[in-house]
């Protein structure tokens, strides 16, 4: 059912459609409309901003099965990035919408096409950013050693700002930072438009594998090169060790906006901490370090692919209860409460409520903390951060959750979004962490 804006042109009503979408022959999936009658210069370019009026809090937690959503807008079609804020807590808790395909509004059976250039009437399909349900896999294609796989991204949709040279971002960027994470060197963030770009191109080998890396990982396929290049050297590059058997996956999601997860190497079975995407060439190389006994969900927002995971290595799930919801319900192990949990001796789950209801830490032999989206470094600020516009639960729980985190140890921050940290020492990161809560309560 379709609404008209409330109030204002930048809020719209959100309702469940209840309508059946033809996703391209894959599965069918109810739709949320989200309706702006946007028209003229003055929302040409909605950009990434379109605020939901929340009127009816638990009307909204129907929305927790909704995974499709369309937003659309009679204007000429071009890169919407669009984010639901807060208030949204347990209903629509996620803010990011990812943009994944055009559609027709002309044809009556919704059909998954190609945007049409010129089109006023076009329809913008999105996926939940946040990753509520890991949906229906896209087969990824094989890349086998020596092959070349052409640039998904749109040399004619190249953002401006890029560095002239062999690597751009084109204007399908949703900020998620997977790109700056790994190759801080070569991309940056414009804040003007709240993208990445490729600040300086890539001089010698090492800056363009880590270039090439962040091509691979990137969950929109927004990184682009004006030639063919062979990136089969960057593929077998994930999951990336960074320290005693923890590996970085790459392979971000775009249902999860981009989120990092981890892979745990350790002689008790490997375990996988949130879902990357599954692609082929790192369900083989995960398979190559010995598959994954054990995979343990942060929280909703970060599930992706967590199904094929499951089909594949017959994996042990493991999730807090208050964060199920109708794509996670079957999950193997369930947690509750709000104490720390041990899963075995050298891993220990820290609920920590507060992002969501049922945001959880896991805390690897008291050095790694792997923290979902309850806490990350800011690079900007060189601190640990929290933030209270992302407290989709409570804020207040977000802070005490915090403060429980004093009562552990550990020298790694490995977060879902955000910067990773390694501390020099547990003292170190205690007096980091510290700060957090003092910064917090002022």
């Amino acid at each position: 059912m379709l609404r008209v804006p409330v109030g204002d042109a930048r809020h719209v009503g959100l309702e469940d459609a209840r309508e059946e979408v033809e996703n391209a022959g894959a599965s069918i999936a109810p739709v949320l409309e989200v309706v702006g009658n946007a028209a003229g210069h003055e929302h040409e370019r909605p950009r990434r901003r379109v605020d939901p009026l929340i009127a009816n809090q638990e009307a909204h937690r129907a929305l927790d099965d909704v995974e499709y959503v369309v937003l659309r807008v009679r204007v000429r079609p071009r890169t919407l990035g669009v984010r639901l804020e807060p208030p949204l807590r347990d209903g629509v808790a996620l803010r990011r919408l990812v943009s994944v395909r055009f559609e027709h509004c002309a044809d009556p059976t919704h059909r998954v096409g190609a945007a049409r250039p010129g089109r006023q009437n076009d329809r913008l399909s999105l996926r939940f950013g946040g990753g509520h349900h890991g949906g229906v896999p896209r087969p990824e294609p094989a890349v086998r050693r020596g092959a070349t796989l052409p640039p998904m991204a749109k040399a004619s949709r190249k953002l401006l700002i890029n560095a002239p040279g062999e690597f751009f971002v084109d204007d399908t960027c949703i900020d998620c930072d997977t790109c700056r994470q790994i190759a801080p060197a070569v991309f940056g963030r414009s804040e003007t438009d709240a993208q990445s770009y490729v600040t300086e191109q890539p001089e010698t080998e090492a800056a363009r594998t880590r270039a090439a890396q962040a091509l691979v990982a990137c969950p929109t396929s927004s990184i682009g090169t004006v030639s063919k290049l062979d990136i089969s050297t960057a593929v077998r590059t994930f999951p990336e060790l960074l320290e005693d058997g923890v590996h970085y996956c790459g392979f971000a999601a775009a249902s999860s906006f981009g989120a990092s997860s981890y892979l745990i190497v350790r002689p008790g079975g490997n375990v996988l901490v949130d879902s990357p995407r599954a692609a082929r060439p790192l369900l083989g190389r995960m398979a190559e370090l010995g598959g994954v006994q054990t995979m343990f969900l942060t929280h909703k927002d970060d599930v992706a692919d967590h199904a094929v995971f499951r089909a594949r290595f017959e994996c042990e799930r493991v999730m807090h209860a208050a964060d199920l919801t109708a794509g996670t319900q079957d999950v193997e192990r369930k947690l509750d409460g709000t104490e720390p949990i041990t899963l075995a001796d050298d891993l220990l789950a820290i609920p920590v409520p507060g992002h969501t209801r049922g945001s959880m830490a896991l805390l690897y032999r008291e050095k790694f903390l792997f923290t979902g989206d309850h806490l990350w470094w800011s690079e900007k600020a060189d601190r640990l951060h929290a933030s209270r516009s992302v407290a989709w639960y409570s804020w207040a729980e977000q802070r005490r959750s915090v403060e429980k985190l004093l009562s552990f140890r550990f020298v790694w921050i490995l977060p879902g979004h955000g910067g990773r940290h390694r501390a020099i020492s547990h003292d170190e990161m205690q007096k980091e962490l510290v700060a957090l809560t003092r910064r917090l309560a002022s």
